[in-house]
């Protein structure tokens, strides 16, 4: 098979979107800020923080670095971590814990899977939250007494209160937040990129699609595969692959095996559309949007695990203004959060284009629109 060669766009670049008056801002931001890259992973953590790990570079670079950056001062912070996962990109996260229930468990980070050049993985991977926020509430701290100064002062009292500053500082910085795997049983999800990591309630997180590796020979086409779904219990730790109702199993109505694929979750449904299949000689690869990706959007009722679908018609640029369809298919990876109303956004864009198509899309009423 003849694959032709994907371009990317490598930035680092931030733009914040404004909900209320839909519109853009291209944000400067200070501190050591991330190399240009694609295929991160971007994930908010409450109250203030965005969060940014791995992804790909110019030149055949993988990372495994670690930032954030807080939306109050728009500042980076590198995170030096210990037992930091191997650089991947196209991997899945989320955090877990992270409510106003009294949960036993400490609010925790939870980093699966992705590909790096030559691997796949198969790893989970843990970080709690609580030292890491202490880390960052300290560099805002001192970023907004010393570093942000209006009237320019400069005295000798001020110097020593820096300097004891900066001794706390590397104090703190001493015990960095650490990565850990936690020690699970059952069948974990098999090796895998471009899937999600979603938080659920009743203390569990869930693997969702993904490409996983086959041993296909090279001569053999690729065996058509269903979306699968793993579900791990976070206070037993124990992994799950659930079955769909026995009175549900039509084909039609569970998702074809796909990655980047847009998911969000809400009212113990999980929502699903977009996608891409995959393929690569190990040299270029290919994308190939799924033949619903923009036509049907499917829903899991997480509490029964039954699938169901529903068609939207096919986008055309003439079409009448109340008629709603899919964003179109984009080969990017999403982490989706759904707003305490109820609304969540996509962004994609056509293959040939540089500009972004914002959709906004109310979960609860189940309709899209065009921002």
């Amino acid at each position: 098979m003849q694959l032709e060669r994907t371009r990317y766009t490598y930035s680092n670049t931030v733009y914040s979107f404004d909900v209320a008056s839909s519109t853009w801002t291209r944000r400067e931001c200070s501190g050591r800020e991330p190399r240009e890259r694609s295929d991160h992973s971007a994930l908010f953590m409450a109250p203030q923080h965005l969060l940014i790990f791995g992804g790909r570079g110019r030149n055949g670079q993988v990372f495994r670095d670690f930032f954030a950056l807080s939306l109050e001062l728009w500042h980076w912070t590198q995170l030096d971590t210990s037992v930091t996962p191997y650089e991947r990109y196209w991997h899945g996260w989320c955090i877990a814990f992270d409510t106003e229930q009294p949960w036993q468990q400490e609010p925790s980070i939870f980093l699966f899977g992705g590909k790096s050049d030559t691997l796949v993985y198969s790893d989970l991977h843990q970080l709690q939250t609580s030292r890491l926020k202490r880390l960052l509430a300290d560099e805002e701290e001192h970023e907004r007494k010393y570093t942000r100064s209006e009237d320019g002062e400069t005295t000798a009292q001020r110097q020593l209160e820096r300097k004891v500053s900066d001794a706390a500082r590397v104090l703190v910085r001493q015990r960095p937040p650490a990565w850990f795997v936690p020690n699970t049983v059952g069948k974990p999800p098999s090796a895998r990129f471009g899937m999600q990591v979603v938080a659920l309630e009743n203390e569990q997180l869930t693997v969702v699609g993904g490409w996983r590796i086959t041993k296909n020979k090279a001569d053999k086409p690729r065996k058509s595969l269903s979306l699968d779904v793993h579900i791990l219990d976070l206070t037993t730790l124990v992994w799950s692959t659930p079955r769909l109702s026995t009175l549900m199993t039509a084909q039609p109505y569970v998702p074809s095996e796909r990655l980047l694929f847009e998911c969000f979750y809400v009212h113990q449904t999980l929502v699903l559309f977009g996608g891409h299949t995959y393929a690569s000689n190990g040299e270029t690869e290919s994308f190939t949007a799924c033949e619903d990706a923009s036509t049907v959007l499917y829903k899991l009722d997480v509490s029964r695990m039954i699938w169901r679908r529903q068609k939207f018609p096919v986008a055309v640029d003439d079409a009448a203004e109340d008629v709603i369809t899919l964003p179109l298919a984009h080969s990017h990876c999403s982490n989706n959060a759904v707003l305490s109303n109820g609304r969540s956004f996509s962004c994609s864009s056509e293959t040939d284009s540089v500009q972004l198509q914002l959709t906004a899309f109310d979960i609860r009423a189940q309709l899209m629109r065009h921002v």
